[in-house]
């Protein structure tokens, strides 16, 4: 999806097995073009860079594995950046 300039890839972790690593996400989000790659299913924070995509997890918001955790992603001429923040610290 682009937004921004950007193009973003987003999916539910477990299509890419994420549980057993990150490197299908990001061979799949570079193959589409994309910068960025937004995915869930582990319940837990990621941000790292792998072939040159950003693999982004944001946590989870509410579950018995989260902790009140949510992702913002800021979008400026085509850049992105993103943050980890807590409902309650």
């Amino acid at each position: 999806a682009p937004f921004g300039g950007a193009l973003f890839f987003y999916t539910h972790g477990h299509l890419y097995d994420v549980k057993s690593g990150l490197d299908g996400l990001a061979r799949a989000a570079a193959e589409r073009g994309a910068s960025a790659a937004l995915f869930g299913h582990t319940h837990r924070l990621a941000l790292e860079q792998r072939g040159g995509v950003t693999l982004f997890n944001p946590g989870a918001l509410s579950s018995q594995r989260g902790r009140g955790e949510y992702g913002v992603a800021l979008v400026e001429d085509g850049r992105v950046t993103f943050e980890h923040r807590r409902l309650c610290q």
